[in-house]
């Protein structure tokens, strides 16, 4: 096995702007640029998000009842650009203090597919080795079924209703976000642990400011990078950074 460690001064490590913590006020629309990650960790709302109706490019991914029910640890909602994500009070009441919290990250590993009601089936082929690590899904989640290795059977996921955190599953396998037969989309999330050094659910958003967002890049000719990693930590005007590589 060869080891390469490399020691990396602060002020030389590829840093990229601090992650971005906002609130948006119901009613009103997030806009999310391409290349850009909204991680929503709070919605501040009488009853719960079900209160709330959620138009991601006009199309409702407002969610069902089952995330209400208690959860072990917080849940943790992302979106990919480029989208335009409108939040209301189903009510259509303005004058209560419903709200938003959600971070903004650039270039993340994450990514989001979107299936609405009378489209066609998205899959998701998870080859033999890799994990994929999934976001709870917005709106209609009973449409996420998975296909286990040498089966010809669809199973539908499951996730979430039992209260645990979001799953992650280790191919070879397939899994499928098929239309809902309700009028509600589903916009799922997800990413590949095998593209991330650090990318903990909960530890991007734990750590106390000031934080800064740190992106490992990778290129074949020195000219166009992209990142394969992406993490939080502190800003320490003193402190070193060791990127290791093992083969």
């Amino acid at each position: 096995m060869k080891n390469i460690s490399l020691l990396l001064c602060g002020s030389f490590l590829i840093i990229a702007n601090a992650a971005r913590a906002d609130t948006l006020w119901v009613p009103g629309t997030i806009t999310i640029a391409t290349n850009e990650t909204i991680l929503i960790t709070a919605f501040n709302v009488d009853d719960g998000p079900v209160e709330l109706t959620l138009l991601l490019d006009g199309v409702d991914i407002s969610f069902t009842p089952f995330v209400l029910q208690p959860q072990i640890s917080p849940l943790v909602f992302a979106l990919t650009g480029p989208h335009s994500l409108f939040v209301t009070n189903s009510s259509g009441d303005t004058s209560s203090s419903s709200s938003v919290t959600f971070q903004r990250m650039k270039n993340s590993p994450i990514r989001t597919i979107i299936v609405t009601a009378g489209g066609s089936t998205n899959f998701i082929n998870v080859a033999t080795g890799r994990t994929i690590q999934l976001f709870p899904p917005m709106g209609n989640a009973q449409t996420i079924l998975v296909q286990p290795p040498g089966s010809t059977n669809w199973l539908t996921f499951p996730i979430y209703s039992s209260g645990y955190p979001s799953p992650a599953i280790t191919g070879p396998a397939t899994i499928a976000v098929a239309p809902s037969p309700t009028g509600i989309a589903t916009a799922l999330s997800y990413y590949f642990t095998d593209e991330v050094v650090q990318f903990p659910p909960g530890g991007l958003l734990t750590v106390p400011a000031p934080v800064l967002q740190v992106n490992i890049q990778k290129s074949y000719d020195l000219t166009n990078w992209m990142d394969i990693a992406t993490f939080h930590t502190d800003a320490e005007s003193k402190a070193f950074y060791r990127l290791q590589m093992l083969q």
